[in-house]
């Protein structure tokens, strides 16, 4: 249980650190990239076994602009994956291995806009498991 402890707590700090603090007063994250997100908007954490990813989407006028956080929390041989879904199409993003973690960021023109993430696992690309999108 030490470990899964270790791992909230990262992972709540990784979150912070990717979404910024909010001022309670106004709700203004005093990040210039914030003020331009519009409604669709939304940060979180979605995880699998052996999974997470957090996430911060802002659907800006012109696109979305989407920030990633991936880790692959069991060092069982499998690769944790970052998905993206869109209206269009659904495709892996990219993968971490071994234990570790790394930031990504993608931008999507406004054909696309409508965008949801999803963390999944797989074994070199056999034996997928999936979380729902977000």
């Amino acid at each position: 249980m030490r470990n899964g402890f270790r791992v909230v707590i990262a992972c709540v700090a990784a979150l912070g650190a990717l979404v910024g603090v909010v001022s309670p007063a106004t709700g203004d994250t005093g990040d210039a990239t914030s003020q331009a997100c519009r409604a669709g908007s939304r940060s979180g954490v979605t995880s699998i076994s052996g999974a997470t990813l957090i996430y911060d989407i802002c659907i800006e006028a012109a696109g979305a602009d989407i920030d990633l956080y991936l880790e692959d929390t069991a060092k069982d041989g499998r690769r944790a994956e970052a998905w993206m879904v869109t209206s269009l199409t659904e495709y892996e993003i990219f993968e971490v291995t071994g234990g570790k973690g790394d930031w990504d960021d993608h931008w999507l023109f406004i054909q696309e806009a409508y965008v949801q993430v999803k963390v999944c696992s797989s074994d070199a690309n056999l034996d997928r498991r999936c979380g729902s999108p977000v």
